[in-house]
């Protein structure tokens, strides 16, 4: 498991290259298939989940296109269902 960890900053750090890891890096690291956990190093918070939609979200507005809307829609309504809304 890759450990990162998130400042205040926003910057973040990869404690096994001991330096700091872009957005573009953690999305690369996910396309290899390593598993990546990120976590606030102020509260402790897992933040993975938002690091990958911010990645997701710098992918999209770098290529256009890059995911469906109907895919981007889809992961919408999974996560109201998710949450126990219909």
């Amino acid at each position: 498991m890759r450990e990162i960890t998130r400042y205040a900053n926003r910057k973040m750090y990869d404690s096994r290259t001991r330096g700091y890891i872009t957005l573009a890096g953690v999305a690369r690291l996910v396309a290899k298939g390593e598993p990546v956990k990120v976590t606030d190093r102020d509260s402790g918070t897992d933040m993975t989940s938002s690091v990958f939609l911010q990645a997701m979200m710098e992918q999209e507005r770098g290529k256009p296109g890059t995911f469906g809307s109907g895919s981007l829609a889809g992961l919408l309504r999974g996560a109201g269902k998710k949450r126990g809304k219909p």
